[in-house]
Formats: C-alpha cells, sequence, structure tokens
C-alpha cells in the first residue's frame, strides 16, 4: 500500500471487548465521515434506487433478497475504505474502488459458497447456522486484504475466529439484530418526521406494505457500519490468535521511517 504511515494509526491497536468495537466503530466513521459518504453515495445510492425499483416492481420479497445478495458485494470497498484509514494519511476513491473490483469475483465465489453452508446449516438448527456464519464471518477481510483464494481464504478466516468462537458467534447474532433492526428504525422514524415534521402523508409501514424507500434507507445505511465493525473485529482477532504486538511493532517501524510524525489515534 502507497503513504503507508504506520506510525499514524487512526486507531489504539489492542485487544478490545466486542461492545468495544461497536463502539469504535462508530467514533471511527464520525471521524471519516466525509470519505465514507462520498463512498456511500458512488456504491449505496445506485444500489439503494436498483434495489427499491425490483421490489416496488415485482414483490418486496424479491426486493429485499436482492438488497441482501447485493450488499455482500457493494459492502467490499468499504472494507478496503477501513482498512486503508487505519493507516494510510490519503485515501483515494478510485483506489478504494479499483482495489475492490480486483478482487470481487473470488469474493462472489466464496460469499456464495459461505451463504450456501449457512443456509444448510439451518436446516440442521439455528445455532449450526449462526455458527457456520461466524467460522466464515472473515471470509471478506481475507480475501480483500489478504489476498487469498476462495478455499484457502475459507479456511484462514476459519483458524481466525476459531480462537474466539464464542465471541465470533455474538458478532454474528448482533449484526444480524442490527441489520434486521436499520430497515425498522429508518421506517419508524422517517415516517414521524414524513407526518409531524413535514406534514407530509407518510408510505404505509414496513410492515404492511413490506418495504419502501424509508426501510430501505435504513438497510444500506447499515452497511457501512456493519463492514467497518467487522474490519475492526477482525484487527481485535488477529491481535488476540496470532500473538500480535501490533502497536508496539508498527511504532517500531514507523520510528524508522517517520520519525517526526506523531500520528492520530481514535
Amino acid at each position: 500500500m502507497k503513504n503507508l504511515n504506520l506510525h499514524g494509526a487512526r486507531i489504539v491497536l489492542r485487544e478490545r471487548h466486542f461492545l468495544d468495537v461497536i463502539d469504535l466503530a462508530v467514533r471511527f466513521i464520525a471521524v471519516h465521515g466525509r470519505i465514507y459518504a462520498r463512498l456511500s453515495l458512488v456504491i449505496l445510492l445506485p444500489s439503494m434506487i436498483a434495489t427499491w425499483l425490483i421490489g416496488a416492481g415485482t414483490t418486496w420479497v424479491w426486493g429485499w433478497l436482492a438488497a441482501f445478495l447485493l450488499s455482500l458485494a457493494v459492502s467490499a470497498p468499504f472494507t478496503v475504505l477501513a482498512s486503508r484509514l487505519v493507516f494510510a494519511d490519503q485515501v483515494r476513491l478510485r483506489d478504494v474502488l479499483v482495489a475492490a473490483v480486483r478482487c470481487l469475483p473470488r469474493l462472489v465465489v466464496a460469499r456464495a459458497i459461505q451463504a450456501v453452508a449457512v443456509t444448510v446449516g439451518m436446516f440442521f438448527f439455528f445455532i449450526t447456522a449462526a455458527w457456520v456464519q461466524a467460522a466464515l464471518l472473515f471470509v471478506p477481510e481475507v480475501i480483500l486484504l489478504e489476498q487469498g483464494k476462495v478455499f484457502a481464504s475459507m479456511f484462514r478466516a476459519s483458524r481466525i475466529a476459531h480462537a474466539q468462537v464464542g465471541n465470533a458467534v455474538l458478532a454474528v447474532l448482533l449484526m444480524a439484530a442490527f441489520a434486521i433492526a436499520g430497515p425498522f428504525f429508518a421506517d419508524i422514524t422517517g415516517r414521524v418526521l414524513l407526518e409531524d415534521l413535514f406534514e407530509i402523508r407518510p408510505p404505509a409501514a414496513l410492515t404492511i406494505s413490506g418495504g419502501g424507500a424509508l426501510s430501505l434507507i435504513g438497510f444500506w445505511a447499515s452497511v457501512p457500519l456493519l463492514t467497518t465493525i467487522r474490519f475492526l473485529f477482525y484487527i481485535d482477532l488477529r491481535t488476540r490468535t496470532e500473538g500480535w504486538d501490533i502497536q508496539t511493532r508498527f511504532a517500531t517501524l514507523a520510528a524508522r521511517s517517520y520519525p517526526q510524525d506523531d500520528g492520530v489515534s481514535v
């Protein structure tokens, strides 16, 4: 990676509880809100429009299925963005998009296999599906950031998650809860604002219509947050499972290359 300033890490790299990771992800996005917003306009706005057209033109079962499948791919640039914002002084969206697109074929294949594995797990028991998803949680990070091949990345991801499988399952459950709550929260909040603040007749509730623009906003808005949470959790587990003393090693390397850079932390 060009312009890599190891001493200028935007986060303090240490072991964290998963709830701390969530808090860090929120603050990380807030600090880098401008570039996250730009990437969202490029990636998420067209995705939302496409899935709205599918849902409104057919049924919302197909609309939500399309949204879910598309989110598995369009979250990739946010993973690359988060990884570069941790260490790079300057990040260009073009470089982020190019890096994500290069890995997209492998990522799509791996995600498809992952979806099949989780679906098969659901036929046995819910916790089985959650365990499978937890074992493969970091497949995107391994493919995008470690440049792994499909099956090698799946085995690599399972090894990372294995040492903290309880936290990984907890992460899967909480992230699923956030993904489900996002559309409902946006639908309720949006309808209240339209009716009470702007005095505009709101659309039918999500529970009645099955979907709509407001709920899709909530779904797609959760993608950058959930992706950043997963990336930071990946960093945390690599610290634990591989014995990384990341901050010490990075500071040592940085002292050699960037002796006068004080860095920025979140």
